[in-house]
């Protein structure tokens, strides 16, 4: 079992939301300036560097090993994962517009031009796919047709 990342994404914000960081920094300094410079400038700081923290703490993190298929806190074994598909585009508008399923999984990011639409093959799992938003759209979906096969090949083998 190894837990080795064949494929590993953060999906860290936009240039225009870590603006939102020190944005807010500032407002908050202005905010406690009456209590003082020192104060406010302490305050600006302190609020700057808790949005930066939060904006990393939140990225969405996708992560495929040789066992599973990670989105966030969500895992995927591998023998579960079906079709793979890149989605751009209107495609991708569509996905996440009138043809989306109420019940998939989604890992969403504004900032990212691309998703990878997962298959599920459990028949127990009521949930029919993940949409999982990325930078690297072909990488990620090789991983996982690569780990697919993978495990189809081992399982025909052994």
């Amino acid at each position: 079992m190894a837990l080795v990342p064949v494929y590993s994404e953060t999906l860290l914000p936009s240039v225009w939301k870590w603006l939102l960081a020190p944005a807010g920094g500032a407002a908050a300094g202005i905010i406690t300036v009456v209590l003082g410079v020192p104060v406010a400038v302490v305050v600006g700081v302190v609020v700057t560097i808790a949005l930066v923290a939060v904006l990393v703490r939140t990225a969405p993190v996708t992560v495929v090993t040789d066992d599973e298929l990670r989105a966030g806190r969500a895992h995927l074994p591998r023998e579960f994962v079906g079709s793979v598909e890149i989605l751009e585009g209107s495609a991708l508008e569509q996905a996440m517009g009138p043809g989306l399923d109420a019940r998939a999984h989604l890992q969403f990011s504004s900032s990212a031009p691309a998703a990878v639409r997962v298959d599920l093959r459990d028949p127990q799992d009521p949930t029919p796919y993940w949409l999982l938003s990325t930078r690297h759209a072909h990488e990620l979906a090789r991983a996982l047709v690569a780990d697919a096969d993978q495990a189809a090949h081992s399982e025909q083998t052994g």
